[in-house]
């Protein structure tokens, strides 16, 4: 409520008075509450406690029970008779020791070992003159070894080439090449490859060293005749490292699956070398067989792992393009080439008519068929 209701104003009117009407307060009237009725009051009831009544229980009586009669311990005592002195049994005489006689038979044979010497056809060329440059075959036959002999845990043979002959470890790994063709084919049937083997066959008279067969693997690339070469030595290392020098060749040694996996996908070469002579030993064929299932097993050249794929992928063209620019044409390289080693890499038949009916360097066509025109003819 405003304070000082009631009084008067004065004014000092020195001129022309304005003032504000003002209003007096008019208070607002009472207002009564509406409130709740007074609720009726609660009654309550007292509850009345009962006890009740307490039964004694009936007395509990005890019978004694009789007493067992105890037996009181006794103690019987026997008298003991001293043992006698043993008197022992007199001593055996000692037997006479018989004489023995025995006779030691040893029954010894010596298997005989039988060495031929035979040319491709099996015909037996013994105290026989032989054409230069033929290829002599020298099978050797042990005859069977006697029953009930002692365990044999090993067994060395000393064969020893006539004077004059050296030592082809390239074709002790001939006979391997069927072995080879088989698995490979086992390996992509279910993909759309066209496998053919260029050998080398044991039927074969020519002998190509390492050298000589990756000349031959280079031609096949480089004309388009081939997509992919397999191909192996007794190490594996000779040839991959010749492939690796040939224009156009990108090969890789191959010892085990991861070998072979990861360069099928990350390096994308186009020539897989496989040792066939160390370390081919008790289950090398399933060591192979594994070996290029891995190789094929996927995409070319798709990377591995697919994180880093792309980065990958540009390291393997990067490297396929340093592999192109240090390395001169292949024509240029067998020019520099000698003609008795050309003339070699040529008497691969099988190789070089694929070339000529199958490439798609029309340059290379014609040095080849020039080359084997001048052989015959020049």
């Amino acid at each position: 409520m405003p304070q000082n209701v009631g009084l008067s104003y004065w004014f000092a009117l020195n001129t022309l008075l304005v003032a504000r009407t003002v209003k007096p307060y008019s208070p607002k009237p009472h207002v009564t509450p509406k409130l709740d009725p007074i609720p009726e009051p609660i009654k309550v009831l007292p509850k009345t406690f009962t006890p009740k009544t307490f039964t004694p229980e009936q007395p509990v009586s005890f019978k004694e029970k009789p007493l067992e009669k105890i037996i009181q311990p006794s103690l019987t005592l026997t008298k003991v008779t001293l043992p006698k002195e043993p008197k022992p049994e007199p001593l055996p005489k000692a037997p006479q020791v018989p004489t023995v006689h025995y006779h030691d038979y040893r029954l010894i044979t010596t298997p005989e070992i039988v060495k031929e010497v035979i040319n491709t056809d099996r015909v037996i060329l013994h105290d026989k003159t032989v054409a230069k440059d033929s290829t002599l075959i020298y099978p050797l036959t042990v005859d069977t070894f006697s029953p009930n002999r002692v365990e044999t845990t090993s067994l060395t043979f000393e064969d020893y080439l006539p004077a004059g002959y050296a030592f082809d470890k390239e074709k002790t790994q001939v006979d391997k090449n069927e072995m080879i063709y088989r698995i490979t084919n086992k390996v992509v049937s279910s993909k759309n490859y066209e496998v053919i083997n260029f050998g080398v066959y044991p039927e074969e008279i020519n002998s190509y060293s390492y050298t000589k067969i990756a000349v031959s693997i280079a031609l096949l690339i480089n004309s388009k005749a081939a997509d992919f070469v397999i191909t192996e030595c007794s190490s594996g290392q000779g040839m991959n490292l010749a492939c690796n020098t040939l224009p156009g060749l990108l090969s890789a040694f191959l010892q085990n699956p991861q070998d072979a996996y990861l360069f099928g996908r990350i390096n994308n070469g186009n020539v897989a070398s496989l040792p066939l002579g160390l370390g081919f030993g008790w289950l090398g064929n399933l060591n192979l067989e594994y070996t290029l299932e891995k190789l094929f097993d996927g995409e070319f050249g798709s990377s591995f792992p697919p994180d880093v794929a792309e980065r990958k992928i540009k390291e393997t063209n990067r490297v396929k393009y340093f592999n192109k620019i240090s390395k001169i044409s292949l024509i240029e390289f067998l020019e520099q080439l000698e003609q008795e080693f050309i003339a070699k890499v040529l008497s691969k038949k099988d190789v070089i008519d694929h070339i000529l009916k199958y490439s798609k360097d029309k340059e290379l066509v014609n040095y080849l068929s020039n080359k084997i025109y001048c052989e015959y003819n020049c």
